[in-house]
């Protein structure tokens, strides 16, 4: 849709022209409601993966000024411009990223550290622990992870050639 409409608006536009205003408008205001409470749930998701991962188990008035100032330094960043924007999601990107490429990094180590033991066919050959899957966490997370795409067309107007920059 992105390629069909580049114009700035994405799915708020397209409901528009698709089903009306009165449609337009049920969607942008729930899009706010859900992006209100998904705001909201940032900064509790930092303070736990950082109590996680400093071991600090903190007061409910340090996690609140922490995510106070988490919240600050990302409205101080967009209210700086987009290249602060730009130059800070490089480095959250490499960030986050990085323990995915450590994970990468330990995983050949253990492939080449079992070329004593038998080679790769004797880690192919380990079985998982057989877990009954959870489905409610399973499939919340998926969604969560696979949500947000639709808000690329959001800026499709400001997109130089959008028919080759966003994928079919």
């Amino acid at each position: 849709m992105a390629c069909m409409m580049p114009e700035n608006g994405g799915h708020i536009l397209w409901v528009d022209r698709a089903f009306g205003r009165f449609w337009s408008y049920q969607n942008s205001y729930w899009t706010l409601a859900s992006f209100i409470f998904e705001g909201a749930l940032f900064p509790v998701l930092f303070m736990d993966y950082f109590s996680a991962a400093t071991g600090w188990q903190l007061s409910s008035v340090e996690r609140g000024c922490l995510g106070t100032a988490v919240l600050l330094l990302c409205f101080c960043v967009n209210v700086y411009g987009p290249s602060m924007v730009a130059n800070s999601s490089v480095v959250f990107s490499v960030a986050g990223l990085s323990p995915f490429f450590l994970f990468c990094v330990l995983g050949v180590g253990r492939l080449w550290s079992s070329a004593e033991d038998g080679g790769l066919q004797s880690v192919l050959a380990e079985q998982p622990p057989e877990q009954r899957v959870r489905w409610g966490p399973f499939l919340t997370i998926l969604l969560w992870n696979s949500a947000g795409y639709d808000m690329l067309g959001a800026c499709a107007g400001d997109v130089k050639r959008p028919e080759r920059n966003f994928p079919l």
